[in-house]
């Protein structure tokens, strides 16, 4: 899978509140085989090293979580993780 194709893998499993966006402007190309049938919650795992991104580690740890517990989250759900951590959703 290509860069650009990874990227838009992530926006399209991951439309709401940005995050797709949020996640292919900062993934890399790595070891990891991804592709439309890996499960959410291990795409946000392996998108990049969670410590190098502008959210930081705790966002995407609690961001996994709620894709992890839901499948699929609400957009209110996911609102307060922004929210929790002082991150403007436009941004």
């Amino acid at each position: 899978m290509t860069l650009a194709e990874k990227q838009q893998l992530y926006r399209e499993k991951f439309p709401l509140c940005g995050l797709g966006e949020r996640m292919a402007d900062q993934c890399i190309i790595d070891d990891y085989v991804v592709g439309s049938q890996t499960p959410k919650h291990f795409l946000i795992t392996v998108f990049n090293s969670w410590d190098r991104t502008s959210e930081g580690h705790h966002f995407w740890k609690d961001i996994r979580e709620l894709y992890r517990q839901y499948l699929n989250p609400t957009r209110q759900e996911i609102t307060e993780v922004f929210k929790r951590y002082g991150i403007d959703m436009k941004a």
